[in-house]
């Protein structure tokens, strides 16, 4: 028989972003009961976890909005990205970086925007920020330096539409990015590839959707994309939130669009 069991570690508070590599090892960035920003790590499937600080000092962690990405490419390389309390026009944040497999971290130079980001290699990785997530960055030196994408636009989008990315994907070389263009009378969903690692890409195929009827929330506005895929959070009785871990496990690799249908 299915089950699902709580492996929430002991006296969190509220989680704002998890990864697992496989079904023994993960990772959270979470608030406890006695810290307002941790790392939590375990190698067991989350049996037992062990906590460790990101080097921030007190004045540091009262600028943070609370929200933070984690990505891992294997057991000892991660970086974690947190986003710094500001205005909706702004994507402001700190980015830190691990080579033991979270149990040290060393900051790195703060970059220039701060919402999804994602690596594929040590040194090769992508971040979406700004407002929106209209601008798209790459890395080549592990999230020392960041690179602005040139705009891409497909063919019949208008030139000064405003543009939405989603974090490209990639299996060894090939990679797939998705990116949403909106003017007046006009929204298109469109999709690119790429055979060379990310540094150049090719239109693939290019969706209409201005005339998609909006869909509708249980309270009659208009639902965003995020908000009908992200299932409401388990909490205990407490309400500090449960994270639950499914066995057996088989290993899939799922990709998502994030946002694009705000």
């Amino acid at each position: 028989m299915l089950a699902w069991i709580d492996i929430t570690a002991p006296d969190t508070r509220s989680i704002q972003s998890v990864f697992f590599l496989d079904s023994a090892r993960g990772w959270t960035l979470s608030s406890t009961t006695s810290q307002p920003l941790q790392l939590e790590r375990t190698t067991n499937g989350g049996n037992t976890w062990q906590g460790n600080l990101l080097p921030l000092s007190v004045d540091e962690t009262d600028y943070l909005s609370g929200a933070g990405v984690l990505y891992f490419i294997d057991s000892l390389h991660g970086w974690v990205l947190l986003r710094q309390a500001s205005s909706p026009n702004f994507s402001i944040g700190t980015l830190f970086a691990t080579s033991d497999g979270g149990i040290t971290w060393k900051r790195l130079p703060n970059p220039p925007v701060a919402d999804e980001i994602r690596f594929t290699t040590q040194t090769e990785g992508w971040l979406t920020g700004r407002a929106g997530n209209t601008r798209l960055y790459v890395t080549h030196d592990g999230g020392y330096s960041w690179s602005l994408l040139q705009t891409l636009t497909p063919p019949n989008v208008a030139p000064k539409a405003r543009v939405r990315y989603s974090v490209p994907v990639f299996q060894d070389s090939e990679g797939s990015l998705i990116a949403r263009y909106t003017s007046v009378g006009s929204s298109v969903v469109a999709f690119f590839e790429s055979k060379d690692g990310g540094q150049t890409w090719q239109p693939s195929s290019v969706l209409d959707v201005s005339t998609a009827p909006p869909s509708r929330s249980d309270s009659g506005r208009p639902a965003s994309y995020r908000s009908i895929a992200r299932p409401s959070r388990p909490t205990h009785h407490d309400h500090r939130p449960i994270f639950y871990h499914f066995k057996p496990i088989t290993a899939v690799r799922k990709y998502h669009i994030r946002g694009l249908y705000q």
